[in-house]
């Protein structure tokens, strides 16, 4: 698990539209710092959700799996990465969940075995 207070903070609670799996979109705040070992450390905080998106986004925090993101923001200040592995989940408050984790890039497993990857 990363330790918040070892990460190297670049960007921090910047208000955007979050989409998950390329099917649902979320307003949320981003927060992106360089974490030991040269991952990034992610921080969604998910706000103002129904109790659907919450059960949605709970339920895929608890998935041993990474997890598709994208935002305009990523994109616009250069991020190269389009999933994130969960470490640690919270709801904080009716219509709002915290996720905290990992970078993780699909592309960097062309070629050799990719532990997400369904065994076949």
């Amino acid at each position: 698990m990363t330790n918040k207070n070892d990460v190297v903070m670049s960007i921090e609670n910047v208000w955007a539209e979050v989409s998950i799996e390329d099917e649902h979109h979320f307003q949320a705040y981003l927060s992106i710092g360089l974490a030991p070992y040269g991952d990034f450390f992610v921080e969604i905080k998910f706000e103002d959700l129904t109790m659907d998106g919450m059960a949605y986004l709970a339920k895929l925090s608890r998935l041993p799996q990474r997890i598709k993101i994208g935002s305009s923001l990523l994109q616009k200040e250069g991020y190269n990465f389009s999933h994130i592995v969960v470490e640690k989940f919270s709801a904080n408050s009716v219509g709002s969940l915290t996720w905290e984790g990992l970078s993780d890039d699909p592309e960097n497993y062309k070629g050799i075995h990719d532990p997400w990857l369904p065994k076949r």
